[in-house]
């Protein structure tokens, strides 16, 4: 189960770095010429890839909500192995890491989404 929270963990991690490779604009604007020799331009908000409503950013929020809901049923498997370790050392060093690796997970998870939306809203 731990590696499976690793992995994860590291494709939330690498999404959330990706995505400003994938949404990367350098002009920032998409113009259009009218039927004059006007040009009109508007700023690209409506990207369906990496946009505000983007299939990637949904992608990586569903991701990270699997993430965390996973970590928060491991520390409760660990809580209950904790529980029932029964003093025996090995068992509660095992609940004690389980737990500690699950709060991890949702420190990552927490700071990947932090970042995701802030890379989205300066695009």
């Amino acid at each position: 189960m731990k590696k499976i929270i690793a992995i994860l963990l590291l494709i939330t991690v690498i999404l959330g770095f990706s995505v400003p490779a994938l949404a990367y604009n350098p002009t920032g604007s998409i113009c259009t010429t009218g039927g004059t020799n006007s040009s009109v331009c508007s700023p690209q908000n409506k990207s369906p890839i990496a946009g505000k409503n983007g299939v990637l950013k949904d992608a990586i929020e569903i991701l990270s909500v699997v993430t965390a809901i996973v970590s928060v049923f491991m520390m409760v498997i660990g809580g209950v192995t904790y529980v029932t370790s029964g003093g025996e050392s090995q068992r509660t060093n095992s609940a004690k890491n389980t737990i500690l690796y699950a709060m991890i997970g949702l420190v990552v998870v927490a700071i990947s989404q932090v970042l995701v939306h802030f890379v989205i809203g300066h695009l």
